[in-house]
């Protein structure tokens, strides 16, 4: 496991989905906003969505297709017949995954700290942690079963598309709702990138009643799309 661990760490830092949609885009579109509308309140704003953002793009959308890959090439058949099973292997590239996922949100946020000198906590940058793990765990889960409906790239990029873009633009990860049509703010209670964006701002500002409740609905969200991914697991396309 620690093999796969530390492949999946090494094949990371050559990944240019990665490199490109969970550091460039995060810490360019903070920095650009940013310095384009000088409100501190904004920039906060900014720098939260964009975090969520930048965990959402890899341990959903960037696995999504990692995982399409390796079924066509077979990895998931061959694991049947090697002494590694298949909830080890699972396991561990979702380690992998999750802590790629928490490091690539921690770059944004030290950029945006560091950039517009906001002066978050030590300790509301580890209340911070629980919510970035317990996200992107579930959506690398939601990817398994989304994938699992994929025989392809090119589908996968439209069933991401049809996912991601109503999640982050029903939520208020970049601008409030308070003016949104109705449909929008009612879709937004139900929205589950919505309570991530919540649970890292309650995380950072010391709001815990907040930070408890995203917590809860966070873990539900995990448990809901493992047990997706559990009874739709594919091996292969045939």
């Amino acid at each position: 496991m620690r093999t796969i661990i530390k492949l999946t760490l090494k094949n990371a830092i050559r990944d240019p989905y990665l490199l490109f949609w969970s550091l460039f885009l995060p810490i360019a579109g903070t920095i650009g906003l940013g310095y384009f509308i000088s409100s501190m309140n904004f920039i906060q704003r900014i720098l939260t969505g964009m975090l969520c953002t930048s965990v959402i793009f890899y341990a959903y959308m960037t696995t999504v297709f990692t995982n399409i890959a390796q079924r066509r090439r077979g990895v998931y058949t061959l694991l049947q017949v090697t002494p590694l099973s298949l909830s080890k292997y699972i396991i561990s590239i979702s380690l992998g995954w999750t802590v790629i996922a928490s490091v690539c949100s921690y770059a944004v946020l030290l950029a945006g700290m560091l950039v517009f000198k906001i002066p978050y906590s030590i300790g509301a940058v580890f209340r911070l942690l629980p919510i970035i793990l317990l996200a992107a765990v579930g959506y690398i889960f939601l990817s398994f079963f989304i994938s699992g409906f994929c025989k392809d790239e090119g589908r996968a990029s439209m069933i991401n598309n049809i996912i991601i873009m109503p999640m982050l633009f029903c939520s208020d990860a970049f601008y409030p709702l308070q003016n949104a049509p109705q449909i929008i703010q009612y879709i937004s209670k139900i929205n589950p990138f919505q309570y991530f964006v919540n649970g890292v701002r309650a995380a950072l500002n010391g709001v815990f009643p907040n930070y408890m409740l995203s917590i809860v609905i966070l873990i539900a969200v995990l448990f809901a799309a493992l047990f997706l991914s559990v009874k739709t697991f594919k091996f292969s396309d045939v």
